[in-house]
């Protein structure tokens, strides 16, 4: 009899999900035992952008109509997340008319989200982080009215949690509640109403601000204020500068690319693995020339606090320890975006920088170590102040195969000529060794060229798309 009733529960459960998928604008982009999908009513959208889900599960109920539930891409689910619009209970009228939305790069250990009342709807934005426990309950389940007027006075409204909000574990979140961007919601609160101001931490039954003025991340404690683990100096992009200036010396920049090489010999898009190159670039690392800057990206050892820096949060993950291993905590290192302040967002006073910058060349010889091309959609040129222009032209894509060849063609060139090397993890090392064999200033400056064309032309910066653009190879 058991087997029976298994065997009928099935093909019960085969025959609603015929009809919610032809009823229904179902969008899920694979079959995965880890989505349960169970839609009791017509015209639902359920969307779920991820291409597949790493762990945990996700349940959808939905009994009612012209609902939708909206998943954004890159949400990582640890555990569970539940999701119920409306109820089967006869003592419960379906849900018609809710919404139900999580942003991008949204992570949930585990979470339920309930409502029971039409026209309910509960939009979680991007960047979030929800621990275990989590309810989102956004309905009373019944009607309370007042005595004299008879009116409802529990009318469910929206549930609106913004951009990079952290909730702790086993928090409650009720029904009409707003929480504003980049705020804290502490473990096992109760929340409900609106909070207006963002930066806040809330805490507390019944919820309020405990704290203003605050972010968060989720970066190990060890590279917060006071950390435990020592982090070596890296000085500013107008400091760097003000030291090429005054002192004239070469400068050898180390960025993602430089330490894929040298820990994981990687290859990258436009440079394919070479141990010789590998060999060198610990050697430029390592170097105590005293006409030698190295520099390094100082989000490395610091809070991350962009938290829409996606790739940046992604690399330290894997990263992070191992630049801090390496790094000399004795020595002063320098800030490689200096060729990039204005995509990066470093500077407020662009102009005045670069006027700056421009001043190394100023009236000076200077000799372009750069692939084919890189030029030619540039509409302003920062070099157009030196004294004369020479342009050495190398390999756009493995540069690093003719390296003896560029780098004895260069020492013939002279000293009394500044080298600005923009061709990838070539011009790294290239800048290590001019200024090492040839005593010269070279200067490893790639996207300078394009990044100072970018701010003289106010091209927009902060779109994914600009910065596929902007770090592509020419």
């Amino acid at each position: 009899m058991g087997i029976l009733n298994k065997l009928k529960r099935r093909i019960k459960q085969k025959r609603e999900t015929r009809l919610a998928l032809s009823c229904n604008n179902i969008q899920i982009p694979y079959k995965s035992s880890r989505v349960s999908l169970h839609i009791s009513g017509k015209n639902n959208t359920v969307i779920i952008k991820n291409k597949k889900i790493k762990t945990g599960k996700i349940d959808i109920q939905i009994y009612g109509d012209n609902n939708s539930v909206i998943i954004d891409s890159d949400v990582y689910v640890s555990d569970k997340l539940r999701i119920i619009i409306g109820n089967p209970n006869s003592n419960f009228a379906p849900a018609y008319n809710c919404e139900f939305s999580i942003g991008a790069n949204t992570t949930i250990e585990s979470m339920e989200y309930c409502t029971f009342n039409s026209g309910a709807k509960c939009n979680i934005g991007a960047f979030c982080m929800f621990s275990y426990g989590i309810t989102i309950f956004n309905t009373d389940g019944h009607p309370i009215f007042d005595l004299k007027s008879h009116e409802i006075i529990n009318y469910v409204k929206n549930v609106s949690i913004g951009e990079h909000v952290w909730v702790g574990a086993y928090a409650k979140i009720l029904k009409n509640t707003v929480i504003p961007d980049d705020s804290i919601i502490g473990y096992g609160s109760v929340v409900a109403g609106k909070f207006t101001v963002p930066h806040t931490s809330i805490a507390g039954n019944p919820a309020c601000v405990v704290r203003e003025n605050i972010s968060w991340d989720s970066f190990a404690y060890e590279y917060c204020q006071n950390n435990t683990i020592k982090s070596p100096v890296v000085v500013s992009a107008i400091e760097t500068v003000a030291k090429l200036v005054k002192d004239k010396k070469s400068i050898c920049r180390f960025g993602d690319g430089e330490f894929d090489i040298m820990f994981s010999r990687a290859s990258l898009s436009f440079q394919k693995y070479d141990d010789r190159l590998c060999k060198k670039l610990w050697e430029t690392w390592n170097s105590n020339d005293k006409n030698i800057m190295v520099a390094v990206n100082a989000s490395y050892f610091r809070v991350i606090t962009d938290y829409k820096s996606i790739f940046l949060h992604k690399y330290l993950n894997r990263r992070r320890h191992k630049i801090q291993e390496i790094s000399d905590t004795n020595k002063t290192y320098y800030d490689s975006e200096l060729s990039c302040v204005y995509k990066m967002g470093k500077i407020a006073n662009c102009g005045q920088y670069y006027n700056k910058v421009r001043s190394i060349w100023k009236n000076r010889d200077i000799v372009l170590v750069h692939g084919s091309g890189i030029f030619d959609k540039l509409k302003y040129n920062i070099f157009d102040n030196a004294k004369s222009i020479e342009s050495v032209i190398v390999p756009s894509c493995d540069a690093f195969d003719e390296y003896d060849t560029i780098l004895q063609k260069l020492l013939s060139m002279g000293k009394n000529k500044i080298y600005i090397l923009i061709c990838g993890p070539t011009a790294t090392v290239l800048a290590h060794d001019l200024a090492v064999q040839g005593g010269v200033q070279a200067l490893d400056f790639g996207h300078i060229a394009k990044d100072y064309d970018w701010f003289k032309q106010g091209i927009e910066t902060s779109t994914s798309a600009a910065t596929q653009e902007f770090f592509s190879p020419d």
